[in-house]
C-alpha cells in the first residue's frame, strides 16, 4: 500500500507539486509512509497529521529535515499532575503485586505480532517490554510523553461521567442503595450529567456529544538540536485561535499548496478530470461572483428578476439601461434636422402654390388634390416625432395604421393624377369635345373610389390591430435592454407595406403608360420619375426592416417616409414652381394648347398611317 502511494504521488504531477500533505491514517501506517517519503527524498513536503499519530514519540525521532514545520492536532486537555506523579513513582513490581490483571496485560503486549508491534519494535523502539525489569517505573515502561498523558484525562472524565450518573440514580445524600438499574435509565442520566472535568466543562448535546476542543501542534527544533512539540493554537467549540507568530514553517515562509491560483471575484472554478485542480474562468453574462474561489456563479436574473445583469467585471449585479431610439442620439438628431429642413421647404412650396394658385400649370395639376398631397408630405416629414422616444402601447398601435394611411393616400393621389391624365389624352378624337362635360362626374367617381379605398385600408388595419394587438417587448442583451413593440407590430407593418406595395405596382404600370404624354401641363414625366423612385424606395425599405434590431427599424421607417416625401417634393412639386417662377412663357393657355394639339395631331397621324398601310396590303 505504501509503495503504491509513493508511486502514485511521483507519477501524478498535481499531487507531486503539492507542498502540504494531510495524512489521515493510523500511527503505524503514517510512520511507514513518512519513512517512504524520506527514502524517495520527498523532504520538501509539510505534513499535517491527525490525532492518531501526531503525538507519537517516533515523530520526534525522525530527521529534522523531514518533520520540521509539520502541524497536527490532538484532543485538548490539561495534564493530570497526580496521575503523572503516580506513573513516575510506581514500579513494575508494585503494579504486579497490587493488580493481578497487570501481569496478563504485560503478557499480551509481549506476545503481539501485529504489523504495529513489529514496526514499533523495529523502527521506533517505542515499546521496550523485552528489556523490562521489576524496578522500572511505569512511566519508563510505557515511554509516556506529555501529550500522551493528556489523553488519560479523557479516560478519567469518562469514568467520572458514569460515576455521576450512578450517583444520581442510586444515592440520596451520602447514602447509596445497592440495586440494579436498566441501561435506559443509565443512558438518560448520562445525558443529563453536567460537571467541570479535567478536559473542560462536560455537558452532552441532543446528539450525545460534548463540545470538542483540539490543540494545534507545530514540530520545531529544540535547543539541543532535537525536535519538540509546541502548542500554537486551539480549536474550541467551532472557534479557531491560531498564533501564527509561534509557528515555524519549513523553509521559513508560510507554506501554500495549490496547483492553481485562487479565483478572484468575477471568476469561478472550472475543474479538470480529477477535481484537484481548476482553471479560473470569468462568469457568464448575467452571472456574478463576489468572493474568491466560487465554484458556481450566481444568476442576476434569478436574484433580481429580468432587467438585471452583471457588470463588466462580473463582480456584482446592476440594472441594465433601456435602449431605444432616444432623442439625443446622433441618428435621431439627423432625422429631426431633416424633418425641420424639408418641412420648411414644403411650407415655402405650399405658400408659393397658394400665391400662384391661378396659374395655368398649377390649375391644370388639380389644385385641391395637390393641397391634400402637401398635407401628406407634412405627415411624412413629421414622422420622427412618432417614432423617436420610448415606445408605449398607444404608439405601438398608432404607428402601423399611420404608415398605412399616409402611404396609401400618397399612392392614391399619384394614381388619381396619372389616371386622370391618361383618360384625357387617350380618349378617341371624336370624344375630346365631351371631356369638359364628363370631367365633373368622372372626378366625383374618382373621389368616391379614393375615399372607399382609404376606408377599406383603415378598416383592414383596425381589424388587424384588434386581432394582433402590439405590446411592449423587452429584448435582453449583455449590456442593455432593447425595447420595441414586439412581433405583432412587425406583422402590422408588413400588412401596411404590402398594401403600399400593391398600389406602387399599379402606379408603376400607369406611369409606364403616360411616360410619352406632354410633359408641361399634365406632369407625365414627373409622375413617371417619382413612381419609379418610390418603387425602389419601397423595395429597400422592405429589405431593411428585416433586420434584427428594433431601434433601427424605427429609424428605417422614418427615413423611408421622409425619402418618399422628398421624392414627391423634388419630382412633382418643384418642376411646377420652376415653370411658374423661372419660365412663365410656358405658363400660358396658348403654350399649353399648342403642346396638346401637337400631341393629338401626332397621335392621329399614327392612326392614319396605320390605316393606309392596312389598305395597301389589300
Amino acid at each position: 500500500m505504501v509503495s503504491y502511494l509513493t508511486g502514485y504521488i511521483r507519477n501524478n504531477p498535481i499531487v507531486y507539486r503539492s507542498n502540504v500533505m494531510v495524512i489521515f491514517a493510523e500511527s503505524h501506517y503514517a510512520y511507514a509512509l513518512i519513512k517512504e517519503f524520506q527514502k524517495h527524498n520527498f523532504t520538501d513536503k509539510t505534513f499535517f497529521g491527525t490525532e492518531s499519530w501526531t503525538s507519537s514519540n517516533w515523530v520526534l525521532n525522525l530527521p529534522s529535515s523531514v518533520m520540521k514545520g509539520s502541524l497536527g492536532i490532538v484532543p485538548y486537555a490539561r495534564q493530570n499532575d497526580d496521575f503523572t506523579l503516580f506513573l513516575k513513582t510506581d514500579t513494575v513490581q508494585n503494579a504486579l503485586q497490587r493488580n493481578p490483571w497487570f501481569s496478563e496485560f504485560i503478557s499480551l503486549q509481549n506476545s503481539k505480532t501485529s504489523t504495529q508491534k513489529q514496526i514499533l519494535e523495529k523502527e521506533s523502539n517505542d515499546w521496550n517490554a523485552k528489556n523490562m525489569n521489576a524496578k522500572q517505573t511505569l512511566y519508563e515502561l510505557f515511554g509516556v510523553s506529555p501529550i500522551s498523558l493528556s489523553k488519560a484525562a479523557y479516560v478519567r472524565d469518562a469514568v467520572y461521567v458514569i460515576a455521576h450518573a450512578l450517583k444520581k440514580l442510586l444515592c440520596t445524600g451520602d447514602t447509596c442503595a445497592k440495586k440494579c438499574v436498566s441501561n435506559e435509565l443509565v443512558m438518560s442520566a448520562i445525558g443529563d450529567t453536567k460537571f467541570d472535568g479535567i478536559t473542560g466543562h462536560i455537558q452532552f448535546d441532543k446528539h450525545g456529544d460534548v463540545p470538542g476542543s483540539f490543540t494545534i501542534l507545530n514540530i520545531q527544533n529544540s535547543g539541543d538540536d532535537k525536535l519538540r512539540f509546541r502548542d500554537v493554537g486551539v480549536w474550541n467549540h467551532s472557534a479557531l485561535d491560531l498564533k501564527t507568530e509561534y509557528i515555524v514553517w519549513k523553509g521559513g515562509e508560510i507554506v501554500t499548496s495549490r496547483c492553481t491560483d485562487e479565483c478572484r471575484p468575477g471568476y469561478r472554478k472550472l475543474f479538470g478530470t480529477d477535481n484537484d485542480c481548476w482553471t479560473c474562468v470569468q462568469c457568464e453574462n448575467d452571472h456574478f461572483s463576489n468572493v474568491t474561489n466560487m465554484e458556481l456563479c450566481e444568476s442576476c436574473i434569478s436574484l433580481f428578476g429580468p432587467g438585471w445583469s452583471s457588470n463588466a467585471n462580473k463582480t456584482k449585479c446592476q440594472p441594465l439601461p433601456w435602449d431605444y431610439l432616444n432623442w439625443d442620439e446622433n441618428l435621431s438628431v439627423a432625422l429631426l434636422a431633416g424633418s425641420a429642413f424639408f418641412s420648411f421647404l414644403t411650407f415655402i412650396s405650399l405658400s408659393l402654390y397658394i400665391r400662384f394658385r391661378n396659374s395655368y400649370v398649377i390649375k391644370g395639376s388639380n389644385r385641391e388634390l395637390t393641397y391634400v398631397l402637401f398635407a401628406i408630405l407634412f405627415s411624412c416629414f413629421l414622422s420622427p416625432f412618432l417614432y423617436i422616444g420610448r415606445p408605449n402601447k398607444i404608439v405601438c398601435i398608432v404607428q402601423p395604421t399611420y404608415i398605412a394611411l399616409v402611404l396609401t393616400s400618397l399612392m392614391l393621389i399619384i394614381l388619381y393624377k396619372t389616371y386622370r391624365i391618361l383618360v384625357i389624352f387617350e380618349l378617341p378624337p371624336t370624344n375630346l369635345v365631351n371631356i369638359q362635360a364628363d370631367r365633373k362626374s368622372r372626378d366625383r367617381r374618382h373621389r368616391l373610389c379614393f375615399l372607399a379605398v382609404e376606408l377599406i385600408v383603415f378598416s383592414a388595419m383596425c381589424l388587424s390591430t384588434f386581432s394582433i394587438t402590439p405590446g411592449i417587448t423587452f429584448h435582453y442583451y449583455s449590456e442593455n435592454i432593447f425595447i420595441d413593440c414586439g412581433p405583432n407590430w412587425e406583422y402590422l407593418n408588413y400588412v401596411a407595406l404590402s398594401i403600399f406595395g400593391a398600389l406602387t405596382v399599379v402606379n408603376v404600370y400607369m406611369a409606364y403608360r403616360v411616360r410619352k404624354l406632354p410633359e408641361n401641363f399634365n406632369e407625365a414625366h414627373q409622375i413617371s420619375t417619382a413612381v419609379y423612385i418610390l418603387f425602389l424606395v419601397w423595395l429597400v425599405t422592405l429589405i431593411a426592416i428585416l433586420g434584427p434590431q428594433a431601434k433601427k427599424k424605427s429609424a428605417y421607417f422614418c427615413i423611408s417616409l421622409q425619402l418618399q416625401a422628398v421624392v414627391i417634393l423634388l419630382a412633382m412639386i418643384f418642376p411646377k414652381l420652376k415653370v411658374v417662377l423661372c419660365n412663365p412663357a410656358k405658363d400660358t393657355p396658348q403654350a399649353i394648347r399648342l403642346q396638346t394639339i401637337a400631341y393629338v395631331m401626332k397621335e392621329q397621324s399614327k392612326v392614319r398611317r396605320g390605316s393606309i398601310s392596312t389598305t395597301s396590303e389589300y
